[in-house]
């Protein structure tokens, strides 16, 4: 320890002799004390992927697309009244009737509409129209009503009525068929009450209107003997009994009930009926069915583009049509009316 401290104070005896003259020693410095505190670490971001470019991906053949179910009219008609069921007998499948010969092949379908749809009636051939009187039969007027129908063709679901009033001599008779998609139709026919026995419905006019609006009309001028049409010139020889489409209907029933002896299967009633657009031909009705419930007659076309009609006459409504079914030959969508229950209002 002696030589440590003698070192020192020759230390400090040198570094005064050599200090430069006129200066004094600096200060000393403070000592800066730094206390380090320790931080939580910065969270690392995630690196961001580098997008390359975009390609576009191979070309696939489309899919084809899945069927759209389709909602039938009748799904969403939840307020129809259920339609009448017919009897087993009257609802027999008709047999096979020998049609016209006219190949249906030479022939394009039938142009459809709503029943009795004029503007596809046979072009009118006055060479083919009857010139002798028609048949006359004993007639039992029907008693006045009304009835609803349920009018079915193909998918279509409609309404369908028939108005029959006659009173002091004259009648008036209304048809309205409602089909969606489609304008509503109707028909009227007007005319007399015959009073003699073979009398019946003495028709006046038909007409045809499309929203309400006249379209065609078959007028019956019993004063000058004629029988003329709104959309021709031509003119026909009118006899007593002849009638339009609308009142061959309430004749029919009419018939039907005063006919004096039991109906039997192959009889036949024959009516010259008038229609809109020159239509002018005997319409034949042949019973095919007889049961305790009624009777079912048919009509068969006579030309190409004609009708075949069928109806189902209800005994215990006075024989009036429980059901209807008219069809174009050839080639035609049959129309179905069916009388609805409940739906009949008799007078």
């Amino acid at each position: 320890m002696a030589v440590l401290g003698a070192h020192v104070v020759a230390l400090q005896v040198w570094s005064t002799a050599h200090a430069p003259r006129g200066r004094t020693a600096p200060a000393a410095r403070p000592v800066m004390r730094v206390s380090l505190v320790p931080q939580a670490p910065h969270p690392v971001p995630e690196s961001t992927p580098t997008l390359g470019p975009l390609t576009p991906p191979p070309a696939t053949a489309p899919s084809p697309p899945r069927p759209v179910p389709t909602l039938r009219p009748w799904e969403d008609r939840a307020e129809l009244p259920p339609a009448v069921p017919v009897a087993p007998e009257l609802a027999a499948p008709r047999p096979v009737v020998a049609a016209p010969d006219v190949s249906p092949a030479e022939l394009p379908a039938a142009q459809e509409g709503p029943l009795l749809r004029a503007s596809s009636d046979p072009t009118p051939d006055p060479a083919n129209w009857p010139t002798d009187p028609p048949p006359r039969y004993r007639v039992q007027i029907p008693a006045t009503g009304s009835w609803s129908y349920h009018v079915e063709q193909g998918l279509l679901h409609g309404q369908g009525r028939l108005d029959w009033q006659h009173d002091a001599g004259r009648y008036r008779i209304a048809q309205q068929v409602n089909l969606p998609g489609r304008p509503s139709q109707d028909w009227v026919s007007q005319g007399a009450v015959r009073t003699d026995a073979l009398g019946g419905l003495s028709p006046e006019r038909l007409l045809e209107r499309r929203r309400e609006r006249p379209l065609h009309a078959v007028n019956f001028q019993h004063d000058k003997g004629l029988l003329s049409f709104s959309d021709t010139p031509l003119t026909a020889p009118l006899y007593d009994g002849m009638q339009d489409r609308l009142s061959a209907l309430v004749q029919l029933v009419g018939i039907v009930q005063a006919w004096p002896t039991p109906w039997t299967v192959g009889e036949r009633i024959t009516l010259r009926v008038a229609a809109p657009r020159g239509g002018l031909a005997d319409w034949v009705w042949e019973v095919v069915a007889v049961s305790d419930e009624g009777l079912h007659l048919r009509r068969e076309p006579t030309q190409p583009y004609d009708w075949r009609v069928e109806l189902w006459l209800a005994s215990s409504r006075g024989h009036w049509p429980q059901r209807m079914r008219w069809q174009r030959w050839p080639g035609g969508e049959p129309i179905t009316w069916t009388l609805q229950e409940n739906a009949g209002v008799a007078h």
